[in-house]
């Protein structure tokens, strides 16, 4: 059950690292190359260490995936920190709610 929480956790990591990619799709080019390879590197992390573990009787894929997905939520923390650090929040693209 532990290895299913991991893989939702990662999994939506995964997510948020992406939606920052298309978020920039038009626009910094460094910022979405840098999002696309964290997240390029997530899914690479995973294929590479699910095979290894399925043809071999590894025992610590699951420790393996955790610590390469945090190891690059640290990087996707870091950029998206520099990224945003003076302009604060990124504006909403959905209309305000105002009365």
């Amino acid at each position: 059950m532990t290895r299913l929480f991991a893989l939702v956790l990662f999994a939506c990591i995964f997510v948020v690292v992406s939606l920052n990619a298309a978020a920039h799709w038009n626009g910094r080019r460094w910022l979405r190359n840098t999002y696309v390879s964290i997240a390029s590197g997530m899914v690479l992390a995973f294929v590479v260490v699910g095979l290894v573990a399925l043809l071999s009787s590894w025992q610590h894929a699951t420790l393996v995936v955790e610590g390469v997905f945090i190891t690059l939520f640290a990087v996707f923390w870091g950029v998206q920190t520099h990224e945003l650090w003076a302009a604060g929040l990124r504006p909403s693209s959905r209309p305000s709610r105002r009365s």
